[in-house]
């Protein structure tokens, strides 16, 4: 699927605030529903054949979505397929976007607090960080996480 990005009011044709019934309405296909343990309560909907995770708020209100690579998305912002990017091209596109574009001080996770953009590294510490090896960092898997509110993202800031 084809979705394109506009910070903190949508991707694709999900709109941040839609009910968990709009969201499924807006998607049409099968989902399943976790709630996850944490502080406060968050239900999550897994739609499986999209690769996408989407969170809602405690009033039920769409709040986040992850999108993963593995599936054949494309996630458009302005102009680029964030999909298709390595590590370095989007350290590189995004450094110049966002003054306070870093990476978090687990080492995996690269953060846009001015657009709501969080994209997660499979692996980024075993490829790189231990092994030093600049070329299978080209290989790592990722996903990513476009927020509702700037204040959900992680703002550990770490610099490269």
């Amino acid at each position: 699927m084809n979705f394109e990005i506009i910070p903190f009011k949508s991707v694709g044709s999900l709109e941040f605030n839609l009910t968990k019934e709009q969201v499924r309405q807006v998607l049409n296909t099968q989902y399943e529903t976790t709630i996850e343990a944490l502080e406060p309560i968050i239900e999550r909907d897994t739609f499986d054949e999209l690769g996408l995770f989407v969170y809602y708020d405690e009033k039920g209100l769409l709040k986040t979505i992850l999108i993963f690579n593995e599936k054949e998305n494309k996630l458009l912002f302005q102009g680029k397929d964030l999909m298709s990017m390595t590590f370095v091209e989007i350290i590189t596109f995004f450094k110049d976007l966002d003054e306070n574009f870093h990476l978090d001080e687990d080492k995996v996770n690269l953060i846009s607090p001015k657009y709501g953009l969080q994209f997660y590294f499979f692996d980024i510490n075993e490829f790189f960080f231990e092994k030093g090896n600049l070329r299978e960092l080209y290989k790592c898997s990722f996903n990513i996480n476009v927020f509702r509110d700037k204040e959900d993202l992680l703002f550990d800031k770490s610099s490269f």
